[in-house]
């Protein structure tokens, strides 16, 4: 029977769903350094609309710090994945995203000292093969190119774990992941001004704007990722506040099948048998670790 919580984690993929498809245009078009700026401030609009929505506010000086710092993790996760956006397939690069359920096991165990169950270590293995299988091209040579798809995969594993301690300790999830986004919009500024892409073609695109078309569809689709992101991230707080994490975990595995899919359908890539039995192999895992 669906709960409230696990009808959360479907609209949150969904919502991911259409943000990860849409980003590689995106930041082929506007860079990946104003995107990030883009998705950060126009994807906190949701979780501020939650938070005044629910109309919680009380969360102490420690949650405020915590939340603000699992935002630095955020903006990593962008700025790893849109690294390898820049020369890699988003097909592979966002089926990567599946190694977060093992990078969660694995901080139980090494930080929370935790016991892993028998299917969780063989789900966390089978998903160390898949993506294994992924980064693995046709000579069997390591794709080098894709670790920053695997070190974004990691970086938001480590924001979920932290905004989830926070949201479980402040019993309110809308205003942790408000801080923690406006946090990341605080790095984010600092990478846009220091990558110096702030200046010359950004300002002399914004003054032929109104007759640049390629633009305000670029725009246009920049401002739709944003607040699908956002909104996927509130939504899925939701999950984590009604205490379903691992069944929203299970449901959210199928965000980084889908993408490749309908990377396939708008940008014409292609997997590998290879890669495409290691994707397959990354959910399956990432469904036994967070499940079983």
């Amino acid at each position: 029977m669906f709960t409230i919580g696990t009808e959360a984690a479907i609209v949150a993929t969904l919502f991911w769903i259409i943000s990860g498809t849409a980003s590689k245009k995106i930041v082929r078009g506007l860079g990946s350094q104003r995107y990030i700026f883009i998705i950060l401030s126009l994807g906190s609009l949701p979780a501020l609309f939650a938070t005044l929505l629910v109309g919680n506010y009380s969360i102490g000086y420690y949650d405020i710090i915590i939340s603000a710092v699992s935002g630095i993790f955020l903006t990593l996760g962008f700025v790893f994945m849109y690294m390898s956006l820049k020369t890699e397939q988003l097909a592979n690069s966002s089926a990567l995203n599946a190694l977060q359920p093992a990078v969660l096991v694995l901080f139980g165990l090494v930080v929370l000292g935790e016991h892993a169950s028998v299917p969780q270590i063989i789900g966390m293995l089978v998903i160390f093969s898949g993506a294994f299988m992924i980064i693995t091209t046709k000579g069997f040579t390591i794709n080098k190119r894709l670790f920053p798809a695997a070190l974004s995969a990691a970086s938001w594993a480590v924001y979920w774990i932290i905004i989830t301690l926070v949201i479980d300790n402040a019993h309110t999830y809308a205003l942790p992941i408000f801080i923690s986004r406006i946090a990341g919009l605080a790095v984010a500024a600092a990478y846009l001004y220091y990558s110096k892409t702030l200046h010359g073609a950004f300002s002399k695109s914004f003054t032929h704007f109104y007759r640049n078309r390629t633009l305000i569809v670029l725009l246009s689709l920049a401002v739709i990722g944003a607040l699908a992101d956002g909104s996927g991230d509130t939504v899925f707080g939701i999950t984590i506040g009604n205490n379903v994490l691992a069944i929203g975990a299970a449901l959210s595995a199928f965000s980084p099948m889908m993408v490749p899919f309908l990377a396939f359908i708008f940008y014409k890539e292609k997997l590998t048998r290879l890669q495409f039995l290691g994707l397959l192999a990354m959910v399956a895992g990432g469904i036994i670790v967070s499940v079983l």
